[in-house]
């Protein structure tokens, strides 16, 4: 199961390198160091998933774009009325 994680690690990070190119994930300068931040949109966080202390914080980092897709669009919908 361990070999099949990088299969699907991989493919995130190649993704997330063709949403920094783009310009997309580009989220300004840091206000304290100045340097610039990439991470206004980004698939998945391994360390995050890797040495998790909960299963919510591993849930929320493995494929976080559907992650806020599901909690804005489905899951906030279906609890709050109208």
């Amino acid at each position: 199961m361990t070999g099949q994680r990088f299969i699907y690690y991989s493919t995130w990070c190649l993704t997330d390198g063709q949403i920094i190119a783009s310009g997309l994930g580009y989220a300004g300068k840091n206000e304290k160091t100045g340097e610039e931040m990439f991470d206004k949109i980004y698939s998945i966080r391994i360390l995050d998933i890797e040495i998790g202390l909960s299963p919510q914080t591993m849930m929320t980092q493995w494929n976080h774009q559907i992650h806020l897709w599901l909690k804005f669009y489905i899951y906030n919908r279906t609890l709050v009325p109208g």
